[in-house]
């Protein structure tokens, strides 16, 4: 009976390192994605952050790629917060693990929260600034109005920027105990996210963008690596 279960361990760990080892990838993948759209939301939606509201001309002016932005955008940050939890608890196992798993939820509800927010955005300014729908007076009184009652979408979106900032704080607390990634990452990471909430438009925003994006990138191929070896 001994020596089954010994020859029996290696058959089941192989599929479930395999296992780790895809969905390691895909979190890379969607992490990876996910960067380069956050870094390039600030210079293509105009006004970046939703919070102030945008003007009727910024809408209208490219409606389209306005609403894609929000709509497709929103998504695809929950994803990419889903991956960076992913790699965040493949790379905290013991030492700060439990900060890890705090900071890598919070990061996923601040993931769902964009998305409702973003795609709530989306519609809302999509069919305001559609002169099919409204005569242009008329959508420029409505995008008025709702730039100036804002609350119906930051009231999802304020909990997701507090709940991305705290849990952003803890993973970088973890991984810095943790030390499975050079120190110096776990400080960029940091540094990146609060630069890209203090400038979070227009080129200034897109490299604000790029030091979160590339501790991002760092922490899951750390985390792809760590499944190989």
């Amino acid at each position: 009976m001994t020596d089954t279960k010994h020859l029996a361990a290696p058959v089941t760990a192989a599929p479930l390192a395999a296992g780790l080892r895809t969905l390691a990838t895909a979190a890379l993948g969607v992490v990876a994605v996910g960067s380069v759209v956050n870094a390039l939301f600030a210079v293509l939606t105009p006004g970046g952050d939703p919070h102030n509201g945008f003007s009727y001309g910024d809408a209208a002016g490219h409606r389209d790629r306005f609403w894609a932005m929000f709509a497709y955008g929103g998504p695809l940050y929950a994803l990419f917060c889903v991956g960076l939890a992913f790699a965040v608890l493949v790379l905290v196992r013991q030492r700060g693990a439990a900060l890890a798993r705090i900071g890598s939820v919070l990061l996923i509800v601040s993931g769902a929260l964009v998305s409702s927010g973003f795609g709530g955005v989306g519609v809302l300014y999509g069919y305001a600034t559609n002169s099919a729908a409204l005569p242009t007076a008329s959508g420029h009184s409505f995008v008025a109005y709702i730039n100036d009652h804002t609350d119906l979408y930051t009231n999802v979106l304020a909990p997701s920027a507090l709940a991305q900032i705290v849990g952003s704080v803890l993973v970088c607390i973890a991984l810095f105990r943790a030390r499975s990634v050079p120190r110096w990452l776990s400080a960029l990471f940091i540094v990146g996210m609060l630069l890209s909430f203090a400038i979070s438009s227009g080129a200034a925003g897109f490299v604000a963008a790029l030091p979160s994006a590339v501790a991002t990138v760092a922490i899951a191929w750390y985390a792809r690596e760590r499944t190989t070896a």
